[in-house]
């Protein structure tokens, strides 16, 4: 036997029109979607977050630094402050080194430098106040230099320090080193050709503040690459501590609201 149910006019066949509350009958409270601090919290409980945030965060100042660092070159190139120049080493105060050729090229086309102990420096100063950013050194080697980097002082009085120094990049060809120095006042270079004794260099050019391309502004090198690696880590690593001694103390005190709660009905 068919039942047959009460379908209003208008309404489509088949299909049955909801019910209506019965008068007096409490509503039904529609569920509540989570609001934006909340989701920042149900975030923050996964373990990839802060790691995700902070090397967010560093990318993010990294290109922000690197477009910064190409407008102050592009606009001190374009008055004149970050023009070219050449040095030579008889231009240098010379240090654990000897100059063979007082200051004259040799037959190719060189200056020689003999090396006296395995530490020898070719100091500069820039009385004039020049801006520095790149410094070429082109050279050929009678033995294996070794180690060789760039130290520079942002004061005239300011000694040499390991904390402010830079590594060179070989060419392809091997006879150059770039260093590239960091954006602000340079007082003076120090450079260490190398680190042996009894060595012959020949130096053919000592280029400042050439062109340098745009995809350059924006490599961090194998040290700014090592420190956006690890610090970003180590940040995410102390915020995820932090997070969680901070839900251990919100445990706790749950665990102490509990206890106390019989203690006072009794």
């Amino acid at each position: 036997m068919k039942h047959w149910q009460h379908r209003p006019p208008g309404a489509p066949p088949g299909k049955t029109p909801p019910e209506k509350a019965a008068p007096g009958a409490p509503k039904q409270a529609r569920p509540r979607t989570a609001g934006p601090l909340a989701r920042l919290r149900q975030m923050a409980g996964r373990p990839w977050f802060f790691a995700a945030l902070c090397y967010a965060a560093c990318l993010l100042g990294w290109l922000v630094m690197s477009l910064v660092g190409l407008g102050r070159d592009t606009a001190a190139r374009a008055s004149g402050r970050l023009a070219p120049f050449s040095l030579q080493a008889a231009e240098c105060e010379l240090v654990n080194a000897v100059l063979e050729t007082d200051g004259e090229p040799d037959a190719a086309g060189g200056e020689m430098i003999r090396t006296l102990t395995d530490d020898p420096q070719l100091i500069w100063r820039n009385p004039d106040g020049r801006t520095l950013r790149t410094v070429r050194f082109a050279a050929r080697y009678a033995d294996s230099p070794r180690e060789m980097c760039l130290y520079y002082t942002s004061a005239p009085e300011e000694p040499f320090s390991q904390d402010k120094r830079v590594f060179a990049v070989q060419s392809d060809d091997g006879e150059s080193y770039l260093y590239t120095l960091p954006q602000g006042r340079i007082a003076a270079l120090r450079l260490d050709p190398c680190s042996s004794r009894d060595n012959e260099i020949a130096v053919t050019g000592i280029q400042c503040n050439e062109p340098a391309g745009l995809l350059s502004y924006f490599a961090p090198g194998w040290f700014g690459a090592f420190r956006m690696a690890l610090w970003p880590g180590l940040a995410a690593a102390a915020l995820e501590l932090v997070r969680q001694l901070w839900t251990l103390r919100g445990r706790g005190r749950g665990r102490r609201g509990q206890s106390a709660a019989p203690d006072a009905a009794t």
